[in-house]
């Protein structure tokens, strides 16, 4: 770690009607970059850790909760939010409405494309050429779009090009977009989202296609709310940018705790669905009416208190239900919570753990803000990877694939899952540093 001087207040003029008046001259917002960089950083540990059976459940995604693992993805795209704003209403003045927005748009494809470069199409179009007709063409791309294309560079791309119309616009417009979003989301969940990305019958299949394909992340819906999350950051960017260090990290934790637990408020909701462990649940263990309870699952099942964010809620199924009872570990009174909308799941996307995500990333990047515009403080970990993160991600998959597959086994005892991590941390850091120490910055 180094010290570094507290930020500078030099500023200059920027567009009016946002919450802010001024924005500064400094070429890098060196708490943003902190933050991240441990966004990164931290992305490495969860994707480097998340199939291996020795690591401990807050290092892993578990779609009904908000784990730690949970909250890397959403905070790089709040840090993404936040310098898309920064980024938008620098080059817009200076370079015109059309080139700015061109270029947003082009560099939201590049990345999609960079996105199949490293992952591919987690499908193929056929076996053999004979087997190639009009059916499985459509059916492929019908499949991709639907989910297999949302790695996360794809969802950033797309999201950053869904955004374009609020992301320069006044601080109530980025407001009504972030609500829309989310509001859009959620009816379209009711309608047919859910059934859709969970590869169960709904009525846009019949014009889509791909019928037993499942998504994650969101699917190609979820980038409604994955672009709300980045329009959190972009709402921040307003909150604080301008001020004094001290009165910023203040508006953060303030802002994030409100949003958290207004988040907190709606994933209440989910206790409506609480049934006894022998009720008969639908396939792939979504709940009946999983966006607006019935008036009789209401009555059934009252509102009450969800437990906290980072805690697990009642098993979704009765075999998860019978694996707690056997530990001591069951649920009292006995039930079970199937898959709704109102859980912080991460794999749809829902409005609550879009809104949890931009609070928890508001907190923390307030927490960055104490560290290192006011203790001046920076981690070089964090610098290396956050002022290089396209190379670091790039880089970081094809290290990760070679540790994993090579030398560290899913079922590793925990010390050599550890020493693996180590050994892929060390790797990367080596070469993204190298090139930080040549100057190489890969940016779209």
């Amino acid at each position: 770690m180094s010290k570094s001087k507290p930020a500078s207040s030099h500023t200059h003029t920027i567009p009016p009607g946002t919450a802010a008046t001024t924005l500064p001259t400094r070429d890098r917002v060196h708490s943003l970059d902190q933050f991240r960089g441990y966004a990164v950083a931290g992305m490495f540990v969860v994707n480097f850790c998340g199939g291996l059976n020795a690591i401990p459940d807050v290092f892993k995604h578990h779609n009904t909760y908000f784990s730690w693992a949970d909250s890397i993805m959403p905070a790089f795209m709040f840090a993404a939010g936040f310098s898309y704003r920064l980024t938008m209403l620098k080059r817009i003045p200076r370079d015109g409405a059309w080139q700015a927005y061109s270029h947003a748009f082009r560099r939201g494809l590049a990345l999609v494309f960079v996105s199949l470069a490293m992952y591919g199409f987690n499908s193929e179009l056929a076996k053999a050429w004979e087997e190639v007709n009009g059916h499985e063409v459509w059916d492929f791309i019908a499949g991709l779009i639907k989910g297999n294309l949302w790695e996360t560079l794809a969802i950033i791309g797309v999201s950053q090009i869904i955004i374009m119309p609020f992301i320069a616009k006044r601080t109530s417009v980025v407001a009504l977009g972030l609500l829309g979003l989310l509001v859009g989301h959620t009816l379209f969940s009711h309608f047919f989202n859910i059934d859709f990305m969970n590869g169960q019958p709904n009525w846009l299949d019949q014009f889509w296609g791909a019928e037993k394909q499942t998504a994650w992340d969101g699917g190609v819906f979820g980038n409604m709310t994955w672009g709300a999350i980045m329009l959190g950051g972009a709402l921040v960017h307003d909150l604080i940018i301008g001020k004094e260090p001290l009165k910023s990290m203040m508006l953060l934790f303030g802002f994030g705790t409100v949003v958290m637990l207004i988040a907190y408020g709606l994933s209440c909701f989910s206790t409506y669905y609480d049934v006894t462990p022998d009720t008969p649940i639908r396939p792939r263990d979504l709940a009946e009416n999983p966006v607006f309870p019935s008036k009789e699952q209401r009555e059934a099942s009252p509102l009450s208190l969800a437990p906290p964010p980072f805690v697990a809620p009642p098993p979704r199924n009765a075999g998860e239900f019978q694996k707690l009872e056997e530990a001591g570990k069951a649920p009292v009174p006995p039930r079970i919570r199937p898959y709704n909308y109102w859980m912080m799941s991460k794999r749809i996307t829902t409005t609550p753990f879009s809104l949890f995500s931009i609070g928890f990333s508001a907190f923390t990047l307030g927490l960055f803000v104490l560290l290192t515009d006011i203790g001046g403080i920076k981690v070089g970990l964090f610098r290396t990877f956050g002022t290089n993160a396209l190379a670091a991600y790039f880089l970081h998959h094809s290290i990760e694939y070679a540790v994993l597959d090579g030398i560290v086994p899913k079922d590793s005892p925990l010390w050599w899952a550890l020493c693996g991590l180590v050994i892929f941390y060390v790797w990367t850091y080596m070469f993204v540093r190298f090139l930080e120490k040549q100057k190489v910055f890969i940016r779209l």
